[in-house]
């Protein structure tokens, strides 16, 4: 989906829900996964993840979708779901 909409303004912020000791492994991980997008944080501190407490993430995992104004428009949506939200969005 990154590739798809990502010309019409679609990003990807990743999250990590890692812990300190793991960073090495978080990072091999992206790469493994294919993460193609520039923005993957984390503070290393598992569950306890400023970003997480601050969205209420209880499981993963978890998406948010913002809008180009910076409004919440969907959380914890995926598959096939996701797919049909950003094509209403963006209109493909």
């Amino acid at each position: 989906m990154y590739k798809k909409y990502n010309a019409d303004g679609f990003e990807v912020f990743s999250v990590s829900l890692d812990k300190a000791g793991d960073a090495e492994k978080w990072k091999a991980a992206i790469i493994q996964d294919g993460l193609i997008w520039p923005n993957h944080v984390s503070d290393l501190k598992g569950w306890q993840c400023a970003a997480g407490i601050d969205y209420a993430v209880k499981s993963i995992p978890f998406t948010v979708l913002v809008d180009a104004e910076g409004k919440i428009i969907a959380t914890n949506v995926r598959g096939a779901d996701l797919q049909n939200r950003l094509a209403q969005i963006f209109g493909h």
